[in-house]
């Protein structure tokens, strides 16, 4: 027997969407991809207003505040 004959054992790896941030159960902020936010609030930047998403915007928001809470935090 060779490997074509069992390939329908195979399991179909399920494609999954990247988390860029969650938020546990008791409400707190659990994770964070500062990749992916950065990236999305670049596009929102450089977006139409009327083609902005929610997600864009929350992204563009996250981003905001962390810059602000560093100069805060860093005494800049």
């Amino acid at each position: 027997m060779n490997e074509e004959d069992v390939s329908y054992l195979d399991i179909p790896k399920k494609e999954t969407e990247k988390v860029w941030c969650k938020i546990g159960e008791a409400g707190n902020l659990e994770f964070v991809d500062w990749e992916i936010i950065k990236g999305m609030a670049d596009k929102f930047d450089i977006t139409r207003p009327q083609d902005r998403s929610e997600q864009m915007l929350i992204a563009k928001l996250m981003w905001l505040v962390r810059e602000e809470s560093r100069k805060e935090f860093s005494g800049v």
